[in-house]
């Protein structure tokens, strides 16, 4: 039985510690940009001012990547993401906050695109989906964590106080990475170095392939559900629908969470099975629980309702990232992976302004309704594709004896 190299658990643990300062931060970052005496308006900018960076320079990052490595890109996002939460919790003005938040997106798109594409090179096809359900427990756990730490630290030090502690533990993930990811681009495990036209070439004709294309939507879609549906309108429609309180709201929120959480290792043992089943199933079933929001207005229903969402987010969420793997060339890995992230920012971006739209036009239900469509339009795409379980587009993966001797000596 094929195990988890070891290097792979070290880079959750990383992960772990990167979404968990992220999740400190989180929850104060408003007050204290407020605390500039700034508009809402300055504050909005700021919150949309990581993802719109992440969103614009995923793909150079994963350029950056196949050129220099995984190992130093991975260690200077970190370090990036260190600098900025420094910066952010020292910042004298507005202006220094603003410098602070594009430093973390741009560390925070080098780290994810580069350790994911480090994952994919040293995994095996056919533990592909353990793997990454492994890699996004570990993002899932960190940004669970990480607002209740924030919040305490921000009530016993003041809102710079989850800054610099967040800057801390970027400042360690920088150094385990580069301790951790010991293959570099010179050694014969390490990525090949291709030009930036041939890169080019390659990249067109990876969007002529149809299973790709369908990952790139699969993420679309389900970070268009997670910021649309569960992150905008459920909290809106708990409140206005069912009266709810900010207490009941936030266990609904964290319930999704838990049933994700708990449903991320069977899923990626599904998929490891069978990408394209998993995909298709998934995405059809969380249309059918979106829907279901609407329709639900007491606590114990939503309660229910919030199960089968985090259940079927939890399925859906480990295909896309497993189908991309299997298709994309070696080559190019990078690249690939930094469109796919791509992709997966602007589902993410247009899923609260699709919210805003229709709650004001037609109304909760039909919001709910809108968010499933997309999702089970996706899903019924996916119909259409290959199993691309066998279709690993990357040379092999390197042996796992390999990989432990490079990465510190510990056996699998």
């Amino acid at each position: 039985m094929t195990k988890t190299p070891y290097p792979i658990w070290a880079l959750a643990g990383i992960n772990l510690f990167i979404m968990m300062g992220f999740g400190l931060v989180g929850p104060v970052l408003p007050l204290y940009a407020e605390s500039f005496e700034v508009s809402y308006t300055a504050v909005g900018f700021l919150i949309a001012l990581f993802p719109a960076v992440r969103l614009l320079t995923n793909l150079p990052s994963g350029l950056l990547g196949s050129r220099l490595g995984e190992r130093k890109v991975c260690a200077a996002g970190a370090g990036f993401v260190a600098c900025g939460a420094l910066i952010s919790g020292s910042a004298p003005d507005f202006s220094w906050l603003i410098v602070g938040q594009s430093l973390q997106g741009l560390g925070s798109s080098l780290f994810v695109t580069n350790s994911m594409s480090y994952i994919i090179r040293i995994t095996p096809p056919e533990r592909m989906g353990k793997t990454m359900s492994l890699y996004h427990a570990s993002f899932s756990t960190g940004v669970s964590i990480g607002p209740v730490v924030g919040g305490l630290l921000a009530g016993v030090g003041g809102f710079r106080l989850p800054f610099y502690t967040y800057g801390g533990l970027a400042a360690l993930s920088a150094i385990l990475t580069w301790t951790v990811l010991r293959i570099s681009p010179a050694e014969p495990g390490g990525p090949k170095r291709v030009g930036l036209l041939s890169q080019g070439r390659e990249i067109r004709r990876l969007f002529g392939n149809f299973e790709y294309v369908m990952a790139l939507f699969l993420t679309a879609a389900i970070f268009f559900l997670r910021s649309g549906a569960r992150h905008t309108t459920l909290p809106l429609y708990a409140r206005d629908a069912a009266g709810l309180d900010p207490l009941s709201t936030g266990l609904l929120l964290s319930f999704i969470t838990v049933m994700n959480l708990l449903t991320l290792w069977p899923a990626g043992w599904a998929v490891d099975r069978s990408r394209k089943a998993v995909a298709i199933g998934g995405n059809l079933a969380a249309a059918l629980a979106v829907v279901a929001f609407g329709w639900t207005d007491t606590f114990s229903g939503l309660i229910l309702v919030s199960a089968l969402f985090g259940v079927t987010t939890g399925i859906c969420g480990i295909p896309p990232s497993v189908i991309a793997s299997d298709v994309m060339p070696a080559r190019v890995r990078s690249a690939g992976i930094g469109i796919f992230r791509m992709a997966g920012d602007v589902g993410f971006i247009i899923g609260p302004i699709i919210s805003g739209l229709t709650i004001s036009h037609v109304g909760y239900q039909w919001t709910f309704a809108t968010h499933a469509a997309g999702v089970l339009i996706v899903g019924l795409m996916a119909i259409k594709m290959k199993e691309t379980l066998k279709l690993r587009g990357a040379e092999p993966a390197e042996p796992e004896s390999f990989v432990a001797e490079r990465a510190g000596g510990m056996p699998p």
